[in-house]
């Protein structure tokens, strides 16, 4: 997946994008510092979005490969 990203960036200095993956395409905006609350501060281990994939260990994976900034560990629930 990593490798399959597509990103639009808008604005100057951009502030929207538009992130194409596997031919999912969500839509993000900058909110201001002050304003940043994720979900996972209001209600433990909620995402601000989700998506629903085949093989979520294989995507863990290659997201980690890269070194990004994750909030909290890939789990299983009820």
């Amino acid at each position: 997946m990593v490798g399959r990203n597509q990103v639009n960036l808008y604005g100057d200095p951009p502030h929207f994008a538009i992130v194409q993956i596997d031919g999912l395409y969500p839509m993000v905006n900058k909110a201001d510092e002050p304003f940043i609350i994720p979900n996972w501060k209001i209600a433990e281990k909620t995402c601000n979005f989700y998506f629903w994939v085949d093989d979520v260990e294989t995507l863990y994976k290659e997201l980690v490969a890269s070194n990004p900034t994750i909030d909290y560990e890939l789990y299983s629930s009820p």
